[in-house]
C-alpha cells in the first residue's frame, strides 16, 4: 500500500480542502483494481418478449441493442416508461435507428466530449461498422470497470441486447489487452458518455469527476487529483510534471461530503467524512486509514458545505460548514471540535464554491467563494475574516475551483478544471495574471 505522506508548506498552515461527495472507507492498492459496480446494466430491460419489428416507446424496436441501451440511459437520467427522458431523438437523427450513427448522433447533441476512449460506468460502448454486426454498428453499456495499478483500464463488463441477433440479453467481459472473454466482443471503438451515473445526463458534466489539489507524496509540490463519482477510483499526478500516477479505490456507495486535512499533527493527510443525514464526521488517520474517530454536528441543512483548515492558528486542523441558504460559516476548533465560532457572508449565489488557504501568506486560514455565474472570485482574510479581496476570471458554471501553492513560492495559486475538455487552467497569486494549463481526462 501506498503512504499518502502530506507535508505542508511552512508558509501554509492550511492543507488544501477536498470539497468531494464521496464515501472513504476503504482504500485499497492491487494488482488489478476492480470498480464498485453501480446500479446500470443488468437484465432489467421492461419490454423482454416484445415483437423485435414494432416500435418501443423510445422509438427504436424492441430488443435490439439500441432500445436496451436507450431505456438503461433514460433509466440513469430519472426516466421510466411513462416518463421517457431519453428516445430515439436524443441521439439518432438520420432516420434508419441504426448503432453505428450514435458516436456521430453523441457528438451532434452532446458535443465533442462525450465520445472518448475512456469506459465509466453508466457509459455507452459502441463498435462501428464490422463484419460481425453486419456493418450496423452496435451498443452496449458498461456495467463495470476494472483498473491495473498504474492507472489503465484492465477490463469492462458490458450489458446489451441482441449482440448474438436472437432478441435476448447478454453479459460479457472484455479485457482492454486480450479482446473478449468467451469470444463476446470485440474492444469497443468509442465510448459514449451521456448520462454517466450520477449526472444529470449530457457530455460527462461535472461531477463524473471531482478535482481538487495538495501534496500527496510530500515532496514539497502540490499534485493534482480526480475522483471518478461513478467508480470510486481516486487517481493522482505528481506536481511538477503531472506525468506520475497512483490510484486507490474506496467506497462509492453513500452521499458523505468527504474532506482532508493532517488532523493529528503527525504530518500525514488524514480523510474525513461528513453524513449530512445524521451530521456526523468521520476521521480516519492516514497512512492506514484504519483508526477512526467521529463527532457529531448538525445535520440541520442538508446542503451545508463542509471544508478543513487551521483556522485559529493553533497547529490543529479545524473543520466547518457553510450554510449557502443563510451565508453563515461555522467552525468547530481541533482537536476537541467543542469550541465554535460563526461569521456571515453573502448568500445571495446559491452555488457559490467555497474552498480556503492562506492566499495572503500570514500563516492564517482565509476563506474564498467563487460566483460560477459571473466567475468572480472574493476572498476574506482570516482570523477577523473582515477584510475581502476579488478578481474575476472565467464565469463558465461548470468549472470546478481548487487552490494549492502550484509554483512553490509559498502564496496560493487558484485553478480552474474545465469537465468538458479535461482542461486545468492555474493562476498563480498573489496576482493571480499569469496563467498556465494542463490537460488530463475529460468528465
Amino acid at each position: 500500500m501506498h503512504s499518502l505522506a502530506v507535508r505542508r508548506a511552512s508558509a501554509l498552515k492550511a492543507v488544501v480542502v477536498a470539497t468531494l461527495l464521496a464515501a472513504i472507507l476503504v482504500v485499497v492498492f492491487a494488482h488489478t483494481v476492480p470498480a464498485q459496480a453501480a446500479s446500470v446494466g443488468g437484465n432489467d430491460y421492461p419490454w423482454p418478449t416484445a415483437s423485435m419489428s414494432s416500435l418501443s416507446p423510445l422509438r427504436f424496436y424492441y430488443r435490439e441493442c439500441t432500445d436496451y441501451a436507450a431505456w438503461e440511459i433514460n433509466e440513469q437520467m430519472g426516466g421510466s416508461t411513462s416518463n421517457i427522458k431519453f428516445s430515439w431523438p436524443n441521439i439518432e437523427s438520420s432516420g434508419s435507428g441504426n448503432a453505428v450513427n450514435w458516436k456521430q448522433g453523441a457528438i451532434n447533441n452532446y458535443g465533442a466530449g462525450s465520445v472518448n476512449a475512456t469506459p465509466a460506468v453508466g457509459s455507452v460502448a459502441w463498435w462501428g461498422a464490422h463484419s460481425w454486426n453486419g456493418n450496423l454498428g452496435h451498443v452496449a453499456i458498461v456495467a463495470q470497470v476494472n483498473y491495473n495499478t498504474d492507472g489503465s483500464v484492465a477490463s469492462i463488463v458490458v450489458d446489451d441486447y441482441n449482440h448474438n441477433f436472437d432478441g435476448t440479453y447478454g453479459t460479457g467481459t472484455i479485457s482492454a489487452a486480450a479482446g473478449a472473454t468467451g469470444n463476446y466482443l470485440a474492444w469497443p471503438d468509442s465510448f459514449l458518455h451521456l448520462a454517466d451515473v450520477g449526472s444529470s445526463g449530457g457530455a460527462q458534466q461535472a461531477g463524473t469527476y471531482q478535482s481538487f489539489a495538495g501534496d500527496f507524496n510530500g515532496d514539497g509540490n502540490v499534485d493534482i487529483a480526480l475522483r471518478n463519482t461513478h467508480t470510486g477510483m481516486f487517481y493522482m499526478r505528481y506536481g511538477p510534471t503531472f506525468a506520475a500516477q497512483d490510484l486507490f479505490q474506496w467506497d462509492n456507495s453513500t452521499n458523505y461530503q468527504a474532506f482532508v486535512g493532517d488532523f493529528n499533527g503527525d504530518h500525514q493527510v488524514d480523510v474525513g467524512l461528513r453524513n449530512p443525514q445524521t451530521g456526523m464526521f468521520f476521521i480516519r488517520y492516514s497512512p492506514t486509514f484504519a483508526t477512526q474517530d467521529t463527532f457529531q454536528w448538525d445535520n440541520s441543512v442538508a446542503s451545508y458545505q463542509s471544508f478543513a483548515g487551521d483556522f485559529n492558528g493553533d497547529g490543529h486542523v479545524d473543520v466547518a460548514l457553510r450554510d449557502p441558504i443563510s451565508g453563515w460559516f461555522y467552525v468547530r476548533y481541533g482537536p476537541s471540535f467543542t469550541t465554535q465560532t460563526a461569521f456571515q457572508w453573502d448568500n445571495s449565489v446559491s452555488d457559490y464554491q467555497a474552498f480556503v488557504g492562506d492566499f495572503n501568506g500570514d500563516g492564517n486560514v482565509d476563506v474564498a467563494l467563487r460566483n460560477p455565474h459571473s466567475g468572480l472570485f472574493s476572498v476574506r482574510y482570516g482570523p477577523s475574516f473582515s477584510t475581502q479581496d476579488t478578481f474575476q476570471w472565467d464565469n463558465s458554471t461548470n468549472y470546478q475551483a481548487f487552490v494549492g501553492d502550484f509554483n512553490g513560492d509559498h502564496q496560493v495559486d487558484v485553478g480552474l478544471r474545465n469537465p468538458n475538455n479535461g482542461v486545468f487552467d492555474i493562476r498563480y497569486g498573489p496576482s493571480l495574471a499569469n496563467q498556465t494549463a494542463y490537460q488530463w481526462d475529460v468528465g
